[in-house]
């Protein structure tokens, strides 16, 4: 279906000067006046136009404007438009209004690039620069200037969330060792599955929340799983407990996109491991009877995330084929093992769990997968620029929209208290084998050719 569209230009001389000016400051509608494309320039007026208060916009543009500007030229850009000058023909009256409508409309763009976002926390260099221009400010909109920096000062609501995510994030995976010097320390699976569930899912919410917006432009997380894996072997081989605090070892934090992908990895790896760890039949089709329970409450507790790693590690190769273990499963795990699958399924692009996480009361942790995926897509099937340089904000409204439905997720957490026993187990389980070593070990359990 094609879309009619309107291209606005600036009346101007008709030499080359106007003609560079009106191609810069083009900006391109739906038949709803939804802006599908624009400069950078257009944009910002846009952002200025005193006489439009677009929230949808201005929150997209926000969010997503790292996908075709830098930070630094977004508010040289905003200052730019924020000295107007007066038009050709225009009264000093009319001037003024307009100009004090641009200034302050500008005005609460910035407002709300401050508190919606951590960019002036996390580069000083671009905080100094906001308070050098809002100095300026001060002379025509005092009040407006000093609200501003008094929330670049204390922080935006971004900022004092993600600290307090961190902060909790780094507590809770904390190793207690010294709680058990004097007691023998439990292993994983001698702790009951609910239990377990509920720490599972406080673990991987808190490392949900930490993600930011901006680690989902651009397929970013490539980039930080890329760091990780360069940096893998330098903690490779050390206690589980330093690899979840991977953030200090590799330089990557914690609290990020790429560690809570790692994390889902490693149980999925996990899953595979303890299932073909035991030597006898009947304890291996235990211990994936086991994890089968495990994945169907975590389920029951919308932990979606931590159950698409635990199906992963039952349909891992190695353990899809051990037939004499499946033959010791009994049926109950079977029928609710299929039910998993069903869930679990890629078909129709992951219609069953993209429906189930629509009708899912909060709390819970999305799996990440299916909004990577279509994060992936958009950034593959959609130019980031269309026509002279414009930018194909249409992408932009789409990404947006995917990511928003993400931080919805990420206002409502779990409840559980912490179980620091539970904790110290999650973060110091058995070693890990690859799926190589997993493999070897699959047909050391149930070698090719005999007879079942």
């Amino acid at each position: 279906m094609e879309v009619e569209v309107e291209v606005e230009e600036p009346p101007g001389l008709e030499d080359a000067n106007a003609q560079r000016q009106r191609c810069r400051e083009m900006v391109v509608f739906d038949d709803k006046k939804r802006v599908l494309a624009g400069s950078l320039d257009a944009l910002v007026a846009r952002l200025a136009d005193g006489n439009t208060l677009d929230v949808e916009f201005r929150n997209t543009f926000l969010l997503t404007h790292r996908s075709f500007t830098s930070p630094e030229r977004l508010l040289h850009t905003i200052f730019e438009h924020y000295h107007i000058q007066r038009p050709r023909g225009m009264s000093q009256a009319d001037f003024f209004q307009l100009r004090v409508c641009t200034q302050l409309r500008l005005c609460q763009t910035l407002n709300s690039w401050v508190s919606q976002t951590q960019d002036f926390q996390e580069d000083d260099a671009l905080r100094d620069r906001l308070l050098s221009h809002l100095k300026l400010i001060e002379h025509d909109h005092p009040r407006v200037a000093a609200s501003i920096m008094l929330k670049v000062a204390r922080g935006s609501r971004a900022d004092r969330s993600a600290l307090e995510s961190v902060s909790e994030l780094q507590r809770y995976c904390r190793p207690r060792a010294a709680l058990y010097r004097n007691t023998k320390r439990k292993g994983f699976f001698e702790f009951a599955q609910e239990d377990i569930a509920a720490q599972l899912s406080t673990r991987d919410f808190l490392m949900f929340k930490c993600i930011r917006p901006k680690e989902l432009l651009n397929k970013t997380w490539q980039q930080q799983q890329q760091q990780l894996q360069q940096q893998q072997q330098q903690y490779q081989q050390q206690p589980r407990r330093q690899s979840v605090a991977a953030g200090a070892a590799a330089n990557v934090p914690l609290a990020s996109l790429a560690s809570h992908i790692r994390c889902m990895n490693e149980l999925t790896q996990f899953t595979a491991t303890s299932i073909l760890s035991p030597a006898e039949v009947k304890d291996r089709a235990a211990k994936l009877m086991w994890w089968v329970d495990l994945a169907a409450r975590l389920r029951a507790l919308n932990n979606y995330g931590a159950t698409m790693a635990v199906v992963s590690g039952l349909h891992h190769p190695a353990v899809l084929r051990l037939k004499r273990t499946y033959k010791g499963v009994e049926k109950r795990s079977l029928e609710k093992l299929m039910d998993l699958e069903t869930f679990a399924s890629p078909l129709n692009n992951y219609s069953a769990l993209r429906g189930e996480l629509a009708a899912a009361n909060p709390p819970c942790v999305p799996y990440l997968g299916t909004f990577m995926s279509d994060l992936a897509f958009l950034d593959d099937a959609m130019p980031q620029y269309v026509g002279p340089r414009l930018v194909n904000f249409d992408k932009n409204q789409r990404v947006y929209n995917v990511i928003r439905v993400l931080q919805q997720y990420q206002l409502v957490g779990y409840s559980f208290p912490r179980a620091p026993a539970i904790v110290d187990a999650l973060v110091n389980n058995t070693h890990l084998l690859e799926d190589e070593a997993l493999m070897k070990l699959s047909f050391v359990r149930e070698p090719r050719g005999v007879a079942h």
